[in-house]
């Protein structure tokens, strides 16, 4: 099994070509048979790069430490 870590912004960044480079991103591991590993966030260019794999049917691991469970409740 295949894994690649990803770490970039919880926002969308200041131009929309950040967006699409992160589905992208996405796609290109879908299409390499490798897992996301991933901030486990649900917003910005990670939320964006996580959707896209779940999407196509890939395998995402969100790894968030426990103190930002918290400050998500």
């Amino acid at each position: 099994m295949k894994r690649i870590g990803v770490f970039c912004g919880s926002s969308d960044g200041s131009s929309l070509l950040y967006k699409e480079r992160a589905i992208d991103l996405g796609k290109a591991l879908f299409q390499h048979e490798m897992d996301l590993v991933y901030g486990g966030a649900d917003l910005g260019l990670m939320k964006q790069v996580a959707d896209t794999v779940l999407g196509l049917g890939g395998h995402v691991i969100g790894v968030i430490p426990k103190f930002l469970m918290e400050i998500a409740k």
